[in-house]
């Protein structure tokens, strides 16, 4: 069983949000997400079976595919927000953006970052009857940034 100090749990765990101008990224500020997060880093991979042997038996071999990254949430909608304002804007402009996603322990100060530059590509609200709107929120990243400062878009 791990320890359960070690585990990350959503109090810990931050989300930032960075527009480009231009070619420089700005800086990075908070998102508040309303629930969960879903962090999508994948790589496709290709298997290929070579069915040439004598007995019939194959041996597989598997290729490195291109990587993929999204991260979606849903937020409250509130026009006034300078961070809401700021993504819509880079939305409406087709302009590319950066998330970058600090996952801490529960106890301690270990972290996992990872930061991404992309594109928003949904930005779908929800004017709810008996509740305040929402806004759900989808980004496809187009590169990892290595380096959580790195500026190249």
């Amino acid at each position: 069983m791990p320890d359960v100090n070690k585990l990350v749990v959503r109090s810990k765990a931050k989300l930032e949000f960075a527009p480009y101008a231009g070619a420089v990224l700005g800086a990075f500020v908070a998102v508040t997400p309303r629930g969960s997060v879903q962090v999508s880093d994948q790589r496709g991979t290709q298997t290929y079976a070579d069915f040439s042997s004598a007995l019939g038996a194959f041996a597989a071999q598997t290729a490195d595919g291109d990587r993929t990254a999204s991260i979606s949430f849903t937020a409250f909608l509130i026009p006034s927000d300078a961070t809401f304002q700021a993504m819509l804007d880079t939305y409406e402009d087709n302009a590319p953006c950066a998330f970058r996603v600090i996952a801490g322990e529960r106890v301690g100060a270990v972290e996992f970052v990872r930061a991404y530059q992309g594109f928003l590509n949904n930005f779908s609200y929800t004017l709810n009857q008996d509740g305040a709107a929402e806004v759900s929120i989808a980004f496809v990243a187009s590169a990892r940034l290595e380096d959580a400062e790195d500026t190249t878009p």
